[in-house]
């Protein structure tokens, strides 16, 4: 395969056929407590926003448990953290 110049493409095919990362298209925000009053209130708002909504409850997540909000924290990524 040649580029409109005539020079080989075959050296950026490994490029090419990399995997990169694919940026996610909306922020992604994490609310703790989200069967309270604050998250299941703002939980809809930030939907319809455009934001993914990841909910946990306090029985879902314990944010007093350092080890738990780690492990989740590093499963979903957020973008941002309300509590």
């Amino acid at each position: 395969m040649t580029d409109a110049g005539g020079a080989s493409l075959e050296p950026h095919a490994a490029a090419f056929a990399s995997q990169r990362p694919v940026p996610r298209q909306r922020r992604r925000v994490l609310i703790t407590g989200a069967s309270g009053m604050l998250g299941s209130d703002l939980a809809p708002v930030l939907a319809g926003a455009g934001y993914e909504v990841l909910t946990r409850s306090r029985s879902e997540l314990d944010i007093a448990d350092a080890a738990a909000v780690a492990r989740e924290l590093t499963a979903t990524t957020p973008d941002i953290l309300v509590n």
